[in-house]
């Protein structure tokens, strides 16, 4: 049976896209998504959950831990 726009629409009316939730990690400052482990440090709920230093080569390696001491 054919429906009205008004009763299309109100329906539709929660099918809205929510936005991303972005935080700043605890530990470099960094923006990262809720629920998940930094991108730069590694680092979930203050411990580190993520080796990011594993499959860097060595002089990318160096100069992000250089970045993370200071």
């Amino acid at each position: 049976m054919r429906h009205t726009h008004s009763q299309s629409a109100q329906r539709r009316s929660h099918h809205a896209l929510a936005g991303v939730r972005v935080t700043l990690c605890e530990s470099c400052g960094s923006p990262r998504m809720n629920h998940r482990a930094c991108t730069n440090c590694g680092k979930y709920n203050k411990r580190e959950a993520l080796n990011v230093y594993k499959n860097l080569d060595k002089k990318a390696k160096k100069t992000k831990e250089k970045v993370a001491r200071s």
